[in-house]
């Protein structure tokens, strides 16, 4: 009995009837016809007839890409996805009372490999939060380090003028409007025209460095060191800055927003992905394996170490290590295949965390 006999044996068990013997299973393809096996189970339907089954099949498709879906619908679309559900009762309960719908299927999503159970999907929604915690609070670290270094450099040199290098910065980057998204909180858009607001007039027309340096993000920093270390080329804390204030940036980003770490960014690459050359040796003389650089999150997770040991004290360097291998140890309360790439990452991960040249 092939198996969409059996799928058509199973509908007749529940009271599905077909005016033409089941016409429109047989038109399925097996992929399809196997999901409509699974939403007959899921929703426990019985005593229909298969033509308004399969309307209801194709409309929740519709609503699927689209709209919310409802509990059951929810627990619907985890199964079809290959999501084991080995409790019924808990599943609902955690998905009525947690609302974490939304947000665990972001790691089905970004890992379509990847085989899951539901408890999988609670821990690595926890383990995501811890270490996006982590990340963020050393990423704040160095973002604030940076700022107190390029600042220095302004205020001990005397060929350095801090106006004329907001001035100049702001002139090459006029085409990016980069001086109105940095003050864009000290004043608003009218009819699709910046206004500053009175009481910053007076500095957005003569912002000095001091102002625009500790009034912006770590990723509008970048042209003020694209032009300093101009300036200095000799400057090694700089140029290691310039290197990896992307990379670094593109992580305080990530972790500061709730929609998950844990994405494709894990997922290991065949060649090394882009690192600035000047980093990528920066690593690897820091004894960091090659290999772990084939990983997206793991590179900007070294970068940020790399950066975090030399611009921090040790004591507050050693704190956010201890942090990390701890969201490593909280990793371990659940089994994830050998094969897998969250086990994979967590292992790459751990290797890092116990580099004595990087994060000593």
């Amino acid at each position: 009995m092939d198996n969409k006999e059996q799928i058509k044996n199973f509908l007749i068990s529940r009271n599905i009837s077909s005016d033409d013997c089941f016409k429109e299973v047989e038109g399925m393809d097996v992929g399809s016809a196997n999901d409509l096996k699974k939403y007959v189970e899921c929703f426990g339907i019985k005593d229909e007839k298969i033509e308004n089954i399969i309307g209801y099949y194709n409309n929740y498709f519709l609503k699927a890409k689209d709209s919310k879906l409802n509990l059951r619908e929810q627990i619907y679309w985890l199964m079809i996805h290959g999501v084991i559900i080995n409790d019924e009762k808990n599943a609902r309960e955690f998905l009525t009372n947690r609302n974490y719908f939304y947000k665990i299927i972001h790691y089905i999503k970004s890992l379509p490999d990847e085989k899951f159970d539901f408890t999988q999907l609670i821990d690595l929604s926890t383990i995501d939060m811890e270490l996006r915690y982590v990340l963020l609070k050393a990423s704040l670290d160095v973002e604030h380090a940076i700022k107190t270094f390029l600042s220095r450099i302004i205020t001990n040199s005397s060929k350095h003028d801090g106006y004329k290098i907001v001035s100049d910065v702001f002139r090459d980057k006029a085409s990016d409007n980069l001086k109105q998204k940095i003050f864009s909180p000290f004043g608003s858009y009218e009819n699709g025209l910046f206004k500053i607001n009175d009481e910053y007039e007076e500095i957005y027309n003569h912002p000095s460095f001091w102002f625009v340096i500790e009034n912006t993000t770590l990723g509008k920093v970048s042209p003020f060191v694209t032009y300093l270390s101009k300036l200095s080329p000799q400057n090694t804390r700089l140029n290691m800055i310039k290197g990896s204030i992307y990379n670094i940036s593109k992580l305080r980003n990530k972790a500061a927003h709730s929609n998950g770490i844990l994405n494709e960014d894990i997922i290991k690459h065949q060649e090394t992905v882009s690192i600035d050359d000047h980093i990528y040796q920066l690593l690897r003389v820091n004894k960091v394996d090659k290999e772990l650089l084939k990983t997206p999150l793991i590179s900007q997770i070294a970068i940020l170490m790399l950066l975090h040991k030399d611009l921090t004290s040790e004591k507050m360097h050693y704190h956010r290590i201890e942090e990390l291998k701890n969201v490593i140890e909280r990793s371990r309360r659940k089994e994830y295949e050998k094969n897998s790439t969250i086990y994979r990452f967590i292992s790459d991960l751990n290797r890092l965390l116990t580099n004595q040249e990087l994060m000593v």
